[in-house]
């Protein structure tokens, strides 16, 4: 039975399945965020003062906030593991998972500076998360979306047919994307290791006096 015009239509309409994995995970994390911001506003008093003097010591006495090791693994771990992943069915549970902890803990770093250093703190924060943020994210959703995307694929191979319709992206293609990042996240590597102190110090100085 052939579909009417209007059906096809409305189908062509409909974003793909990579735009809905994609909407998902990036939902989780801004839920993975709003968890991390409430878990903040529930710690004890005694926990924001240990807190504060410990972002004291951290911004008075390293100049380099990461090593080389850190921001490897800040910046590769997230993307590597979401593209080994979306081979197992697994993946279908760990990706979601990965996207809510990243949010969890840019958001509470951040609400950490802030009760630490009042809302000043929040420049602290940026300083020392903006550049990560802005090169890990779009690498991370582009290759969590279509890993996410496999590995739901893989279930539906596993407990039930997948729809006649449904079409996969390439591997070759894939491959491309994520190799794409990686060459993307050794540029922000490089950028974390020369410009973040400089955005980091410049942020903690403006706020000695919080210091």
């Amino acid at each position: 039975m052939r579909r009417s015009p209007f059906l096809r239509t409305i189908r062509t309409m409909l974003p793909n399945r990579s735009t809905v994995c994609l909407a998902v995970l990036s939902t989780v994390y801004v839920l993975g965020g709003v968890a991390g911001v409430s878990y903040a506003r529930r710690c004890d008093v005694s926990v924001h003062a240990a807190l504060a003097e410990y972002l004291f010591q951290f911004c008075a006495l390293q100049d380099n906030p990461f090593s080389l090791a850190d921001c490897i693994r800040l910046y590769f771990g997230g993307v590597c593991f979401a593209s080994l992943l979306g081979f197992s069915s697994i993946g279908c549970l760990v990706i979601p998972a990965i996207s809510a902890w990243m949010g969890f803990t840019s958001f509470y770093t951040a609400t950490c500076f802030v009760f630490a250093f009042g809302k000043n703190g929040i420049f602290a924060a940026v300083g020392l998360m903006l550049i990560r943020l802005l090169f890990t994210l779009p690498c991370f959703f582009s290759v969590a979306s279509i890993s996410w995307m496999y590995s739901l694929h893989t279930v539906r191979l596993l407990f039930g047919r997948p729809a006649a319709n449904e079409q996969m992206p390439y591997l070759r293609k894939y491959f491309f994307l994520f190799v794409l990042c990686l060459v993307i996240l050794c540029v922000g590597v490089l950028l974390e290791k020369t410009l973040t102190p400089l955005l980091f110090r410049t942020a903690t100085d403006c706020f000695h006096s919080f210091l």
